[in-house]
């Protein structure tokens, strides 16, 4: 779901990032010569526009097999679930509060402390099934 939207949104996105290219084609060398910092800002602006979008992609590695000891191995792609990592980053806030708390005499409202406890509990939700392998391990 979360990919859909992304790809919608590049899709939505593709004429502005046209314009950007054309405007930096047309104009960026009487913007550049000038000098000036409107110029320098406006063709910043269009170059981060025009760069906006899918840069990454996965390579062709090209290993097929690795020598293991004296004998060839097979090599075999196998995606990796998610860990714990993603649970104790959930925790981040609480630890922001705690030391606002201890170092700075700041005292978090209840309001804040109900955000914490739903940020926390939903980063711990969502890594429910973030349990190792014990055959890829």
């Amino acid at each position: 779901m979360i990919y859909g939207a992304f790809d919608m949104q590049m899709r939505l996105f593709e004429p502005f990032r046209d314009a950007a290219r054309m405007a930096m084609a047309a104009y960026g060398p009487m913007l550049s010569a000038s000098g000036g910092r409107l110029g320098r800002e406006t063709l910043a602006t269009w170059e981060l526009v025009s760069r906006m979008g899918f840069t990454h992609t996965r390579p062709a590695y090209g290993i097929d097999s690795v020598v293991v000891g004296n004998r060839e191995v097979a090599v075999t792609e196998v995606p990796v679930h998610s860990t714990a990592f993603g649970t104790l980053l959930s925790v981040e806030p609480a630890f922001g509060v705690l030391i606002g708390l201890v170092i700075l005499a700041q005292s978090p409202t209840l309001l804040q402390v109900v955000g914490i406890a739903i940020v926390v509990l939903a980063g711990v939700a969502a890594q429910q099934d973030g349990r190792r392998n014990p055959e890829l391990a």
